[in-house]
């Protein structure tokens, strides 16, 4: 009765707290998660471009997908099942944060401390934030129980953390690395666990290496090639290297970063251990965004700030409340209230929730090329496709994420057909289409030309001789009449 007592009094806070910060990510920055909506609908539909979505690309977390899958089964490709996969990733992770102290007044203070550190990075909605910061406060959590107490249960959560963390993608390959350390570090801490590093590696790290082999597997078996999902890492424009932009550019960034800093300094001076351990992982997590936007500022977002914000919060929590002469009640409100003061000015920087510029392309594109031709198809290209089509229900559109034209010529013989491919601007710049023809959207290609443009899309009509098929089909006409 007292641990079921105990765990409600953890829960029911953690749900309040996650449905303030998802309706606040929402209110100011929209619901978030369209990509991974999108992905779930061609899953749900059971077709190969849902297969593929699913983990061709290094940068569109797999793991994030999965999650929203069950809500986006359930409640179909609508924004309320991506807001409440991400309110359930932040219930976890508050109640982790609640089990993270002893006390249960501190648990719920470090709650909203998380909580307001959340709500000022802006993305509270979005399910791709949402999944790897719960998943970075499960695996903070369960290595500082490595680093002190040498469980092998704590061993075990944490490669499970690490795990989750690897197939969150590049965005947070930062992260994972640096939290993966942990293992061996924790490991030296203690004298028997110090003899016994290899096992301990292979307990810690094999999980890891466990979903990075499945997912390079499944690349292998749907694309025919083991490393489809980075391809996209060697084209220029998506880590064109513009040098480290070390300054953080919001509020909450310069809080997070500041709280480590000070975490690190100050748990050096009064030896406090897990506040400078804290402070050092934050550090690195802050280095790793400063990475992502000196090479891509597309990448630079959400899931890698969220990580930051809530690794600061830990790091001066455990700095603040690492002895008992710190933990006072005036000491935890002041906490509150100044990560409470950052949310608000956070929140207040963000710009507003714009309409998608990309609405009523799929409309326009659908009549110009049935004006040309009532036999014609359009294949939209990449992620960014996918996102496009959410809510058409024209069938002469479909997606394609891995593009071979004459596969198509051969499979769609005697009809007209078209590629819609979208600038290879910031994100879009990763998309197969872009990798296979780079110079695809400014010039054209042998057999593709270009037939109009539609915002940062542009449409091609591919041309070229008859193929067999369509040969064989003439004949056989020619020879009824």
């Amino acid at each position: 009765m007292v641990s079921f007592r105990n765990r409600l009094h953890d829960a029911v806070p953690a749900v309040l707290l996650a449905c303030a910060v998802v309706g606040v990510g929402w209110m100011t920055a929209g619901p978030g998660g369209s990509t991974a909506l999108a992905v779930c609908r061609e899953v749900v539909a059971g077709s190969d471009q849902g297969r593929q979505a699913l983990v061709g690309s290094c940068w569109f977390s797999p793991l994030v997908t999965l999650v929203v899958l069950p809500f986006a089964w359930l409640l179909g490709e609508t924004p309320v099942a991506g807001v409440l996969a991400a309110w359930a990733a932040w219930t976890f992770a508050f109640v982790i944060c609640g089990r993270i102290v002893e006390r249960p007044r501190a648990g719920m203070a470090l709650m909203v401390l998380a909580a307001c550190g959340i709500t000022a990075v802006g993305c509270g909605a979005s399910p791709a934030a949402a999944v790897p910061a719960a998943l970075t406060v499960f695996a903070l959590r369960s290595a500082a129980l490595w680093s002190r107490e040498q469980r092998l249960r704590d061993l075990v959560r944490l490669g499970a953390g690490l795990a989750g963390l690897i197939l969150c993608g590049f965005p947070v390959l930062g992260v994972t690395v640096a939290v993966a350390l942990a293992i061996p570090l924790g490991a030296l801490a203690g004298s028997d666990t110090r003899r016994r590093i290899p096992a301990v590696l292979i307990l810690g790290w094999l999980p890891m290496l466990y979903a990075l082999s499945v997912w390079v597997l499944m690349n292998r078996l749907i694309f025919g090639s083991w490393l489809f999902f980075v391809e996209s890492l060697s084209v220029g424009q998506v880590l064109g290297w513009n040098g480290v932009q070390w300054m953080p550019d919001r509020p909450a960034e310069i809080a997070a970063t500041a709280a480590a800093a000070y975490a690190l300094v100050a748990g050096a001076l009064t030896r406090n251990a897990r506040a400078a351990a804290l402070g050092v992982l934050a550090l690195l997590f802050w280095a790793w965004l400063a990475v992502l936007r000196g090479g891509s500022a597309a990448w630079a977002d959400e899931a890698p700030r969220a990580v930051l914000m809530v690794s600061g919060v830990m790091a001066l929590w455990h700095l603040r409340h690492g002895g008992a002469v710190m933990r006072t009640p005036r000491v935890t409100a002041g906490d509150v209230a100044l990560f409470a003061v950052v949310a608000a000015i956070g929140v207040r920087g963000l710009p507003p929730h714009a309409a998608d510029p990309a609405a009523g392309i799929v409309a326009q594109v659908a009549r110009d090329v049935r004006a040309r031709s009532p036999h014609a198809r359009v294949f939209v290209c990449g992620y960014a496709g996918l996102d496009l089509l959410t809510g058409a229900s024209d069938g002469c559109l479909e997606s394609n994420l891995d593009l071979y034209v004459n596969a198509l010529r051969q499979d769609y013989y005697g009809q007209n057909l078209y590629l819609l491919v979208p600038e290879p601007v910031g994100a879009a710049a990763a998309e197969n289409v872009h990798i296979r023809h780079p110079s695809l959207y400014a010039s054209g290609g042998g057999r593709m030309l270009v037939f109009r443009n539609y915002g940062a899309w542009r449409l091609f009509e591919i041309v070229g001789a008859p193929t067999e098929q369509q040969l064989e089909a003439w004949r056989m006409g020619e020879a009824g009449r």
